[in-house]
């Protein structure tokens, strides 16, 4: 996370609602934030708002997070906003969610911005590197 030299390659979650949870939606959320924590994740950005999105920040600054290094925002434009003002060159940005979370607007606006996207393997909405 934060212990990296300020000209360190960094690593980006954008994440927001993974759908269709059920009664694990909560627990799930939770660990997908404590996840991005144990995996030395940059920065992670939630998107949305809610119990379950909640959850993942929480998760995440109960597995460690501090400062910055987990953020929530209420929505997309948020999102995009604080990555447009945070990005450097050489940053990597994995942007996830249920298709209904609409997020890939997010993904495409930083291709537009200048960036490269790689297809995620499981056709989601992949990866950014500026």
């Amino acid at each position: 996370g934060g212990r990296e030299r300020s000209d360190a390659r960094r690593s980006w979650a954008v994440l927001g609602e993974m759908a269709e949870l059920g009664d694990e939606a909560i627990s799930e959320h939770d660990r997908v934030g404590r996840l991005a924590v144990r995996l030395d994740v940059s920065r992670l950005v939630v998107v949305g708002t809610g119990r379950s999105l909640s959850a993942m920040h929480h998760g995440a600054v109960m597995e460690g997070s501090w400062g910055a290094e987990a953020t929530i925002v209420p929505d997309r434009d948020a999102a995009l906003a604080l990555l447009r003002s945070e990005l450097r060159a050489g940053d990597v940005v994995l942007v996830k969610a249920s298709n209904s979370a609409g997020l890939g607007v997010v993904a495409e606006a930083l291709v537009s911005d200048g960036g490269a996207v790689s297809p995620a393997p499981d056709g989601g909405d992949g990866d950014f590197t500026r």
